[in-house]
């Protein structure tokens, strides 16, 4: 029966010693939350952030003018209804650049942003899905590219070079 008190007595220990231990652990974490700590200092993607942010904001005025026609000429292209007036306020490279754009990159540039396409037109940060502004990528963009060529079965025989006729 001895046996059987000490172990009594041994767990009752244990488990004050448990309480006890959660206890002084639960004021610890307390004191360090009521405290509080020192601000963390910013991490590089947000400064970045702030940095695209503030540079979105500070728009140049006069640039919206400049980007509006473009930006009407490219709707009206996509619409298949350009008036010789919107033709006329745009500069002429600009004009045979968006000729040869297919309607779905006319409408990327009839929705994008002033700074967007001045970037682009200025060899900046290119906006995903239109035609590079560059008389090279004009002129291969214009030019109708062949059809493919259909493979058939003698072809990829021919290649491997499995069947030889005498």
């Amino acid at each position: 029966m001895r046996f059987f008190a000490m172990l009594r007595a041994a767990f009752a220990t244990m488990a004050l010693m448990v309480v006890r231990i959660v206890r002084e652990s639960g004021r610890l974490v307390r004191r360090i939350v009521l405290m509080g700590s020192p601000p963390m200092p910013p991490l590089p993607y947000e400064i970045a952030e702030d940095a695209i942010s503030a540079e979105a904001e500070r728009e140049v005025p006069n640039k919206g003018v400049k980007m509006e026609p473009i930006r009407q000429l490219a709707a009206s292209l996509a619409a298949g209804s350009v008036r010789p007036e919107q033709v006329e306020a745009v500069d002429p490279s600009i004009v045979e650049w968006l000729r040869v754009m297919p309607r779905p990159m006319l409408c990327r540039m009839a929705c994008a942003s002033d700074s967007a396409i001045d970037l682009h037109l200025h060899g900046g940060q290119a906006m995903k899905g239109v035609l590079a502004f560059d008389r090279e990528a004009i002129a291969n963009y214009d030019r109708p590219q062949p059809a493919p060529r259909r493979r058939y079965l003698r072809d990829v025989v021919d290649e491997l070079g499995l069947m030889r006729t005498a």
